[in-house]
């Protein structure tokens, strides 16, 4: 998750739409795993690895010259951000510690490590075994391991256990 500067705006999407990103604000590099879609464009950035009409062929076939398309940027390239909370997405609780230490002059405790230990530390096991897909071991940490630690809600929601889909 991200925090945009309520006190300034940035260009649009088309007027920045060569500018390089700028430098990551808050947490900095993300050695412990995957960060929140916003702060790093996601997973919808691979597609800027192609040329943004294959991307168009691919996504809309025939129909691919009735859409536009914009390589992802994360959110930082596109307006002021004061912090990044890591986290794809970041739960509830994680939100209101983050939030309550910055509105106390602390530092927040940001995990370096993946969410994997949390899984291990909550004695889960390994959706892996369960034959399911996991991005555990390169998301960040923070999130109590929610998603595993749930199963029975995630699947009833109708989504897979990975930290990326969390029914809320």
């Amino acid at each position: 998750m991200t925090m945009p500067s309520p006190l300034s705006r940035g260009p649009s999407p088309r007027e920045s739409e060569h500018t390089p990103p700028a430098a990551d604000p808050g947490t900095g590099p993300d050695p412990g795993g995957a960060r929140a879609c916003a702060s790093t464009a996601g997973v919808n950035a691979l597609k800027n690895r192609m040329g943004m009409d294959r991307v168009k062929a691919v996504v809309y076939g025939d129909k691919a010259s009735l859409f536009e398309t914009f390589p992802a940027r994360p959110i930082h390239a596109v307006v002021p951000v004061d912090y990044h909370i890591p986290g794809c997405p970041i739960h509830k609780e994680e939100f209101v510690r983050i939030v309550q230490a910055l509105l106390m002059g602390k530092k927040p405790d940001i995990p370096d490590y993946p969410v994997c230990v949390e899984c291990k530390l909550k004695d889960n096991l390994c959706v892996y075994e369960l034959g399911q897909k996991c991005l555990g071991p390169i998301t960040r940490a923070g999130c109590g391991a929610w998603c595993p630690s749930n199963l029975d809600a995630v699947k009833a929601a109708g989504t897979s256990a990975t930290p990326t889909e969390t029914p809320d």
